[in-house]
């Protein structure tokens, strides 16, 4: 394994990301969360012992839970170090230029307060001072906090596929711009055994070591730091909201609810607590108990299922020996999970800030440090390309026609480009592998389709994918409107296929966006492609005619001007630019007054064009228009009513489906006796005829899309249905025959989006 703290130390080494590691939190002066350190996590639910303890002025070193005294003569107890530009002074902030001597400083001068009780109940003077200022020893000692991710690769050039788990970090007390880029994304560890928590473990060993020894660097001008690590984020799934589903129950508007908002949220401590259970259970042999408490919690962890078993059949040998009763092999077994905790539980439930509950009670206020639950943002990749685009994707090309695929195709392929970060279009690719796209293939999609699929789709599958691109536009950059976004998403898809918002988890994720972009920032700074798909304030839109360039080097823009119309396109809900008064009008300025450039597609159904919402630089577009022709609009003002009504169309769908599997189950039962009756009867001498030309099978299969349902009709002829499979009976029959028998349809449930 590639050492941590040996690649974090580069980093502070490095002149050139020396000045850009960022060391405390930050307000921004516009109050917009462009970074992490913007977000609420460094704000407020870090731990303060994982932040950054101490600011220094020069010599003089000020650490928080440390009592302090200001120019004016105030004693103050700093709790967090952070860097603001602040208009308005209020009184929970003070300047840390302010700060005049330390606790030392207070101590041999004999100004130490005389505390209160209640300072004293509330441990104050216990933390005086901060058992950091030992393992600093007098050095300036800052947090660095990192994020692990892991994901399986194959391990061949060849097409042969050949597992490895490879693990990866970056440094995210460094800028997002440069997290993009593949330099600052550095490899850890691979093996093509070890699972992504076995290799976690050696990983974390090495982290939390430094809470102790912290690493010790010189910067370029000979000035000595030291600093600890921190895992900030990882992306390892894990459930964050607890939902439990009732089997062959009518469902209600509330358990719609319970998916299209945000729930029950579930914690590390509560994972933790159930862990224990099941793993007591194992200490007494017994099986069935913990499959029923994993299946009514919806806790089972891999990596404790592996000890679990274990103990299980540790217990199953140890019960062979007479001499131990049942009570003395639970007693040993107990005692080695007590003193093997560390093992049995994985390291992502465990890392720094984990609390160990052996009495099965938790803290009301939660786990301080890193939670998995948590601080495991949604992924833009997995769940919405992969995910939120792919679905609708899927629902809209299966019904296509032929020349319907050949519209869309032409259509796709003519798609202006200029402005969008996208890779070349290969429409014919796309259409002819649409089953297997990747993300890059869905995010060109994500951007264009709203253009070219007008009339191709019903009118709520159009809807799905203007809120699809209106959402895939927000999420890129660090913007408002997400909770309407996501609404319109959720509301639309349920409308399109109610069944999907009840089985596709991905659908449920998209709750907890707003809460992950407060917590963690932009949801790009997390995504796990190291490339940055979308770079970067004119108010004049314009597409630039020439480029011209002087004798004195000036490059010079001429300008073809358009106007931004007042409202909406009806249709599309993007703002529309025409030409001024008609007419072709030029203007020429300096290239430097060009500040970025946008997509813009044509109306082609407005121009009755027979062929022909992108989010590059979505987020300068929306600094620059009103916010009236870009903020989202909630497609159902009243949610509560179009969940309810979501919660009877799935009732009716369920009752439907369950009628016609009985329907079939009975047409399937009366021909089977029917046939059964004929057996008993003589059959009529056939006559002699030239042979009969041999066919390949006697069962015809068709399969196709039933309008608004993801199930395939499966048509057999009663003489299939009454041949047993792998029959060597004679398949040979007579056209006449088979023309009189009659077909049965089979339904045959289709759970998932597949390609056919």
């Amino acid at each position: 394994m590639n050492d941590p703290r040996v690649i974090v130390a580069q980093d502070w080494t490095n002149p050139t990301t020396r000045k850009l590691i960022q060391l405390y939190p930050e307000i921004p002066h516009d109050g917009v969360i462009r970074e992490i350190w913007h977000a609420q996590k460094w704000h407020k639910n870090m731990d303060l012992d994982i932040l950054s303890p101490m600011y220094a002025a020069g010599a003089t070193h000020y650490y928080v839970n440390e009592v302090a005294c200001l120019n004016n003569g105030n004693f103050v107890i700093p709790i967090r170090w952070g860097e603001a530009s602040i208009a308005d002074q209020k009184p929970i902030f003070i300047c840390a230029n302010d700060l005049k001597d330390n606790y030392y400083d207070l101590a041999a001068a004999h100004k130490l307060p005389k505390w209160e009780a209640t300072a004293i109940e509330a441990g104050h003077p216990a933390r005086m001072p901060n058992p950091k200022r030992v393992i600093a020893a007098g050095r300036p000692l800052y947090s660095s906090l990192v994020d692990y991710f892991s994901d399986d690769v194959s391990g061949n050039k060849s097409k042969s596929w050949n597992k490895h788990w490879n693990a990866y970090m970056t440094h995210r007390n460094l800028p997002r711009k440069l997290l993009q880029q593949e330099f600052h994304v550095h490899f850890i560890s691979t093996s093509p055994n070890a699972s992504v928590s076995e290799q976690f473990y050696e990983f974390k060993q090495a982290v939390e070591e430094t809470h102790s020894s912290p690493v010790i660097v010189e910067d370029e001008a000979g000035n000595t730091t030291c600093f600890s690590i921190y895992a900030g984020k990882a992306t390892v799934f894990v459930a964050n909201v607890e939902s439990v589903e009732r089997k062959n129950s009518r469902p209600q508007t509330k358990d719609i609810m319970h998916f299209l908002r945000p729930v029950y949220p579930r914690t590390k401590e509560f994972i933790l607590q159930e862990l224990r259970k099941q793993v007591k259970l194992a200490c007494s042999g017994v099986l069935k108990p913990i499959k029923d408490l994993q299946t009514e919690t919806g806790v089972k962890d891999p990596y404790t299922q592996f000890y679990i078993d274990e103990l299980l059949s540790r217990f199953k040998e140890m019960k062979k020996d007479p001499n131990l009763t049942v009570r003395d092999i639970e007693s040993q077994l107990t005692q080695w999970t007590v003193d093997n905790q560390d093992k049995i539980y994985s390291p992502f439930l465990t890392l720094k800030g984990a609390q160990f509950f052996l009495s099965f009670v938790f803290s009301a206020n939660g786990l301080l440090g890193f939670d998995p639950t948590k601080d495991t943002p949604i992924e833009l990749l997995h769940t919405i390309l992969l995910g939120v685009v792919k679905y609708i994707w899927h629902v809209s090309h299966t019904s296509w026609s032929p020349e319907q695929k050949q519209t869309y195709a032409l259509r796709l392929q003519s798609t202006d480009t200029d402005g969008l970060s996208i890779h070349a279009i290969r429409a014919n690719y796309i259409m002819q592998y649409a089953g297997s796209l990747i993300g890059r293939q869905f995010k060109t999609i994500a951007q264009t389709n709203l253009f070219h699929v007008r009339d191709l789709v019903t009118k709520d599958q159009f809807k799905a994918w203007r809120a699809a691109g209106e959402l895939a536009a927000l999420l890129w950059f660090e913007q408002e409107d997400l909770k309407v976004a996501v609404a319109n998403v959720l509301d639309i898809f349920g409308t399109v296929d109610p069944s999907k918002i009840v089985s596709k988890v991905k659908y449920h994720l998209l709750v907890h966006t707003d809460e992950d972009v407060v917590e963690f920032g932009p949801l790009v700074g997390v995504i796990t492609e190291i490339f940055e798909s979308f770079n970067a304030d004119s108010t004049i839109p314009a597409r630039i005619a020439d480029i011209l360039v002087d004798s004195n080097g000036t490059v010079l823009v001429i300008l073809e001007v358009f106007q931004v119309l007042s409202s909406r396109d009806e249709k599309y809900g993007v703002p529309v630019l025409v030409r001024r008064n008609s007419e072709e009008m030029f203007y020429i300025v300096p290239g430097k007054n060009v500040k970025f450039k946008f997509n813009v597609q044509h109306d082609c159904e407005s121009a009755k064009c027979d062929f022909s919402g992108a989010f590059h630089n979505a987020h300068l577009l929306r600094a620059t228009l009103p916010r009236d022709l870009l903020a989202p609009v909630l497609l159902f003002p009243d949610r509560q009513q179009k969940h309810h009504e979501l919660a009877e169309q799935l009732w009716g769908m369920r009752a439907t489906r369950l009628a016609n599997r009985r329907a079939a189950a009975g047409k399937r039962k009366r021909s089977e006796e029917d046939d059964g009756k004929d057996e008993g009867r003589p059959k009529p001498k056939k006559k002699r005829s030239a042979p009969a030309r041999p066919r390949a099978a006697t069962a015809v299969l068709e399969g196709f899309m039933v309008a608004n349902r993801d199930k395939r009709t499966i048509k057999r002829t009663r003489k299939a249905l009454a041949t047993p499979q792998g029959s060597d009976e004679d398949t040979v029959a007579d056209s006449s025959d088979e023309s009189e028998i009659e077909g049965e349809e089979v339904d045959s449930s289709d759970g998932d989006y597949h390609s056919e």
